[in-house]
Order: C-alpha cells, then sequence, then structure tokens
C-alpha cells in the first residue's frame, strides 16, 4: 500500500486560522490584502516570503503543561512535559499561530498591514515570532530532564 501525501495548502491554512465568528469572508479579504501589501512592498513574491516566514517560524517542539490534582492540603502541581511535533501540518499551523499572535500584540494600524509586515519581518529572520520560537526551544531544552515522559503527536 502506498500512502498518498495530502498537499498542504498554506493559503488555506492561514484563512482558517483567522476566521472569528465564522466570518470566513472577511478572512479572505484580510489574507488577500495582506499578500497585495507584501507584493508591493517587496521584490520578491509574496507566497515566496510567506513561506520562507514559515519556515524561519515552525516549532519543532511544544510544550504541554500538565497539572496533578488537588490532593488533600498540597498545592496544585503542573509539571512542564516537551513534545515532539511530528506532524507537517501541525508545525505548519503552529509557525501560523505564532505568526497571527504577535500580529495582534503589535497592532499599530490595520491588520492586515501589520500582517504583511509581520511576514516580511520573520522572512528575514528579525520578527518577535522568531523570538517567541526561540524562548520555546530554550524552554523545552531545559526540562529535557522529563524526556521520559516525552509524547509523540
Amino acid at each position: 500500500m502506498i500512502k498518498k501525501r495530502k498537499k498542504v495548502e498554506i493559503k488555506t491554512k492561514l484563512i482558517n486560522h483567522l476566521i472569528i465568528k465564522g466570518k470566513k469572508n472577511k478572512s479572505e479579504t484580510l489574507t488577500l490584502k495582506s499578500l497585495k501589501t507584501l507584493q508591493i512592498n517587496s521584490k520578491k513574491s509574496s507566497k515566496k516570503l510567506f513561506q520562507l516566514a514559515l519556515v524561519a517560524s515552525t516549532p519543532i517542539f511544544k510544550i504541554n503543561t500538565i497539572t496533578k490534582k488537588k490532593q488533600k492540603k498540597k498545592k496544585q502541581r503542573s509539571k512542564i512535559i516537551p513534545a515532539f511535533i511530528s506532524d507537517k501540518t501541525s508545525r505548519i499551523s503552529f509557525a501560523i499561530r505564532f505568526i497571527i499572535k504577535t500580529t495582534n500584540k503589535n497592532r499599530n494600524s490595520l491588520f492586515y498591514r501589520t500582517l504583511s509586515e509581520e511576514i516580511l519581518m520573520s522572512a528575514q529572520n528579525k520578527s518577535q515570532t522568531i523570538e517567541t520560537k526561540k524562548e520555546n526551544q530554550k524552554q523545552v531544552f531545559a526540562n529535557r530532564h522529563l524526556f521520559k515522559y516525552y509524547r509523540w503527536h
């Protein structure tokens, strides 16, 4: 048996992550406007820039926090367990989430402009998303003694 791989459509994944309250048309217009402003501001194609931004901001590990239930007269404990992200589509979705979070934090003007600026900066490895990715990886390697609870997702 030969497994057929699904082709990951990056643009539709971005649109699906931007949907708020079920308004897909609004998210589609936001992505189109941001990709057009990317095309205007740079010499490279917007598709290639978006792919570079995703490659730069994709994490390899994610952090799961597991809280133990309360026991009598004891505080609630939580463990930070690193997990390897083996699936390609979930890595891409994590990268898109990182980009969207930083655009929401650094929002100065219109959303599509800040999104295009964030994509351009992360393609150049100067973005806040890459720093959050690096902090995430540092936290994983600081807790590598918990790899005995390693989870494969």
